[in-house]
């Protein structure tokens, strides 16, 4: 030791020498700048940068085939080819749907998220169902569910009105609509837009296309009326009153014709 000091910059490592030159740092930057650029120029000649799948989700009456005409997509484009916004307005075309969601999933996938317009009710034509959509539209496609929990647009002999009604149906509770088993067109000379209901618990109901959704909200309350009373054939009247009325039963009118024939033999 002697008495000297070591200097205290011969103790500690200098600093300066244990950071890399800049220039190291330099070519390190610059060199994973040029694999990030090779990474890219690979993916874009390669198969990964073609689109590879789409995703459909929440298709109900549209099929995969139909989505992705309407879109314009084929496998094996390019993945940037075409825009997720364009894609969208072209789905959102389809009478069937009232939006669509429209994402890519990377590295060549993409995803269409569907929201159709949902069935009020199934039109009945020539043997066959369609769906009538909430907007009005009635699909093209025939309905081909065992389970029918929609009212059955019965001799329904033309579209008029079914726009307006499939409007109104819409605005039913759930628990409501499932108590509709058909809906049959009975015009009358004051009304186009007449309707006769036949409810599933047995009830007939009279009623119009007009205000439908506010005038079938009385049903519940006048059908448990007529239940507490016994009356299960009444035939409810939902028009601008409301009321409720027995039928006229054929064994009385033909006991009533048959009177008018004995009294004919006596004279």
């Amino acid at each position: 030791m002697n008495g000297q000091k070591t200097p205290v910059e011969e103790r500690i490592p200098k600093i300066r020498q244990l950071k890399p030159p800049k220039a190291n740092r330099g070519l390190i930057a610059l060199a994973l700048l040029f694999f990030v650029v090779l990474l890219l120029v690979i993916y874009f000649q390669s198969d990964l940068s073609r689109l590879q799948g789409v995703i459909i989700e929440n298709n109900d009456l549209l099929s995969e085939d139909d989505v992705l005409k309407a879109a314009g997509l084929k496998p094996g484009i390019s993945y940037f080819d075409f825009k997720t916004k364009e894609i969208k307005k072209r789905i959102e075309q389809m009478p069937q749907v009232e939006t669509a969601e429209v994402k890519r999933q990377l590295p060549n996938r993409l995803l269409i998220k569907i929201k159709e317009y949902p069935v009020v009710a199934i039109w009945l034509k020539e043997g066959a169902l369609y769906p009538v959509l909430s907007n009005g539209v009635i699909d093209e496609k025939e309905y081909k569910k065992r389970m029918i929990q929609h009212p059955i647009l019965n001799d329904w002999p033309h579209q008029d009105g079914i726009k307006e009604l499939s409007r109104e149906l819409a605005l039913l509770s759930p628990s409501l609509t499932h108590l509709i088993s058909e809906i049959v067109l009975s015009p009358s000379m004051s009304d186009p837009y007449r309707l006769t209901v036949y409810m599933v618990d047995g009830f007939e109901v009279v009623t119009s296309i007009r205000q439908f959704s506010q005038n079938m909200s009385w049903y519940p309350y006048i059908r448990d009326q007529l239940l507490a009373e016994g009356k299960n054939d009444s035939v409810i009247y939902l028009l601008d009153g409301k009321w409720a009325e027995q039928p006229v039963e054929d064994g009385l009118d033909e006991q009533v014709e048959e009177g008018d024939d004995s009294e004919q033999d006596e004279d």
